[in-house]
């Protein structure tokens, strides 16, 4: 028999403590249930890291098969399709420790001058917040790293970034200078993506695969 070409899974090396890059091996939580999924489907795959600028762009220039931990939002099922959703997660802000920042409710109201939010251009956050939250002044960065020290130099008041993601990396790299303030508002599911119709048709044969509690976890 001819041999198998294996699927090729993009995923974000620099997404801890969902997906990172070890060693020149892919890691994770989402890397680990991807993994489980498509090994039980009977599926061979490689995964391929991807940073987060270029993953959507990467997935529909065809150089990969499928994404994985992808967040799963309206706005992109146009032009992608998703599996049952690998974890639940969300947005939060990440403001300075002692820089102000309102309540939810009072975000909705107009501010003058309006609160400033930067998230990532590429990030599931835009839409949401755009409608939410209309009278706050958003801008747009390349990835996480660049959000966070956007806020640092007093270009915005918080960076919107995933929660768990966000947190990791402000432990990691700025280490008792930001406060996670969780947005609930703002939570979605991470799962695997392909691109709209399934061209491989991956998906129905994964999601028999892809446990329901995996979902319900509470993990924010």
């Amino acid at each position: 028999m001819p041999d198998v070409q294996p699927i090729t899974i993009g995923y974000n090396p620099e997404f801890a403590p969902f997906g990172f890059e070890d060693n020149g091996s892919a890691h994770g939580l989402v890397i680990e249930r991807v993994s489980t999924a498509f090994e039980r489907a009977g599926i061979p795959f490689v995964f391929a890291p991807i940073k987060l600028p270029e993953m959507i762009a990467t997935l529909d220039a065809g150089r990969v098969d499928a994404l994985a931990g992808i967040a799963s939002v309206l706005e992109r099922r146009g032009t992608l399709a998703f599996s049952k959703p690998i974890v639940m997660t969300g947005g939060a802000w990440f403001k300075l420790k002692g820089g102000a920042w309102p309540d939810d409710s009072d975000l909705q109201k107009p501010h003058a001058p309006p609160w400033c939010v930067v998230t990532p251009a590429t990030g599931p956050l835009i839409d949401s917040i755009r409608q939410r939250f209309p009278h706050v002044r958003l801008e747009t960065c390349e990835d996480y790293d660049t959000a966070l020290h956007y806020v640092i130099d007093g270009g915005a008041d918080v960076a919107a970034l995933n929660w768990h993601v966000g947190r990791v990396l402000c432990d990691k790299v700025f280490p008792d200078l930001f406060v996670q303030l969780n947005a609930a508002c703002l939570a979605f599911p991470l799962a695997i993506a392909t691109k709209a119709g399934d061209p491989f048709n991956l998906l129905h044969r994964l999601n028999v695969h892809i446990l329901d509690e995996w979902s319900g976890e509470n993990w924010f």
